[in-house]
């Protein structure tokens, strides 16, 4: 009797500890998210950088016309627009490091290595996530909770131990709840920043310019050749290109937000796959079409 209790003892045992175990699907899984989230944070604040360069060109095609004691002070207002229109990513960058932070986290937890000396790593984790949850929430509309914060620090604590597979899976089933209330705050965050008045803004630019540089340049015969032709259709490319970068900006936010669901239902339970999840494909492609469509917006095009 005893030792069948002992053999019951010893198989309820393996089976609770296969049950902590994640698969190496899942492992993968959580290590392609964390990956694909990290590059996509790489752009929404370019859509407000990119804009800020489009309008302090046309303030300073607009400062041609003016005599030569004003060019000065049109140049330096140009700076000082260009500056604050800077500063208007700031808000998007607080949701962005928030996500370039939990993603990182989430990629040294899947490690299939289990093991990461975080004193060797802290470059990219050198802002506590308490304290970027604490900023965030002071001036972002979707707040998240100071406890997620706190959750999240933890796991830095966790990624300079030796990480067994049990623990691994300990980690991410702790985790991954608590970051899918970080996740969805910021992804809303990021799309009411992207959606609001900012498409609205970036076609009254584009016509402003169009207006700007036609009556600087296009209507004044002397000043029209190939390179000014060039500039002006380029330029015209590039606020397309911009308003391209912002849709694809928002639809690839919703796709991280569907993904990280996607991968919080799936460590809830041990399961094996054969693939990286749908929603997770969907975002790489999502993140690959971005870093296309920046190409365009950043390159050299009279190069």
């Amino acid at each position: 009797m005893n030792r069948q209790i002992q053999a019951l003892i010893f198989f309820s045992l393996i089976v609770l500890s296969s049950c902590t175990v994640l698969t190496n699907s899942q492992i993968k899984n959580v290590n392609a998210f964390a990956g694909s989230a990290k590059s996509f944070s790489d752009f929404p604040s370019e859509v407000l950088r990119k804009r800020s360069d489009l309008v302090f060109q046309e303030k300073l095609v607009a400062a041609i016309q003016f005599p030569a004691t004003q060019i000065k002070r049109a140049v330096s207002d140009a700076q000082s627009n260009y500056k604050s229109q800077r500063k208007q990513a700031d808000s998007i960058d607080l949701s962005l490091k928030l996500i370039q932070q939990y993603s990182t986290l989430l990629s040294k937890l899947s490690s299939p290595a289990y093991v990461e000396d975080l004193t060797k790593n802290t470059d990219e984790l050198n802002e506590n996530i308490s304290d970027l949850v604490t900023e965030a929430n002071k001036v972002l509309p979707n707040k998240i909770p100071a406890n997620v914060g706190a959750a999240l620090t933890k796991a830095i604590f966790l990624v300079g131990e030796r990480l067994t597979k049990q623990k691994q899976a300990k980690a991410l089933k702790e985790f991954i709840p608590e970051g899918e209330i970080l996740i969805q705050a910021s992804v809303k965050n990021l799309a009411e920043a992207l959606r609001g008045d900012l498409s609205q803004l970036i076609t009254m630019d584009r016509e402003k310019f169009i207006t700007t540089y036609t009556n600087a340049v296009l209507d004044k015969p002397d000043k029209v050749d190939f390179n000014s032709l060039q500039f002006y259709a380029n330029t015209l490319s590039d606020y397309e290109n911009l308003e391209e970068l912002r849709k694809k900006c928002i639809d690839a936010a919703e796709k991280l937000g569907k993904a990280h669901t996607k991968l919080n239902a799936s460590i809830k339970n041990k399961m094996e796959v054969t693939e990286i999840f749908q929603e997770t494909q969907d975002l790489i492609r999502s993140v690959q079409d971005l870093f296309k469509t920046f190409k365009e917006l950043s390159s050299d095009k009279n190069a």
